[in-house]
């Protein structure tokens, strides 16, 4: 059996120490050794370790825990985010809604019927649904439950 003498391998020093940097000389600055070799005699040859520098099992999961709280942190915004796009197209429903009775109302200086409405804003609009009960009109996106109800003023501008 070959046995290895670390106190020699501590005191033979090809290029560096194990981990540390060394100081060049007379200048005070710290200088990078990099990878240490050492020499050993081993029986009859000479045997050559080389200390490689990297990161620790501690670095990479501590690397990993933060990836997730991080993750933990963004995914919960993400979960709903078609619901409120439906929402917003069914709100936006409405507003095209009220801007295509004033619209009418500007070019006929007339009250305008709500079934001319409800087709104008159907004909231009896609991904959602106008539907009228008289002069109160709701919007549904297309694709889910989200709706929004919004009313044209009856005195003037719209008749049911």
């Amino acid at each position: 059996m070959t046995h290895i003498d670390i106190a020699q391998l501590r005191s033979t020093k090809v290029g560096g120490s194990i981990g540390a940097q060394g100081t060049a000389a007379g200048s005070g600055r710290t200088k990078s050794s990099g990878p240490a070799i050492f020499n050993s005699t081993m029986g009859r040859g000479v045997m050559r370790k080389m200390v490689q520098a990297g990161f620790t099992l501690i670095e990479l999961v501590v690397v990993i825990v933060i990836l997730g709280i991080l993750a933990a942190v963004a995914v919960p915004q993400f979960v709903d985010i078609a619901g409120s796009a439906r929402q917003a197209v069914a709100d936006s429903g409405c507003g095209a809604v009220q801007s295509q009775a004033v619209i009418y109302y500007a070019s006929t200086r007339a009250a305008v019927p709500s079934i001319s409405i409800t087709t104008g804003v159907n004909a231009a609009s896609t991904g959602v649904t106008i539907t009228n009960a008289g002069c109160t009109f709701t919007a549904t996106a297309n694709g889910g439950t989200e709706f929004a109800t919004c009313t044209v003023p009856t005195p003037g501008i719209c008749t049911p």
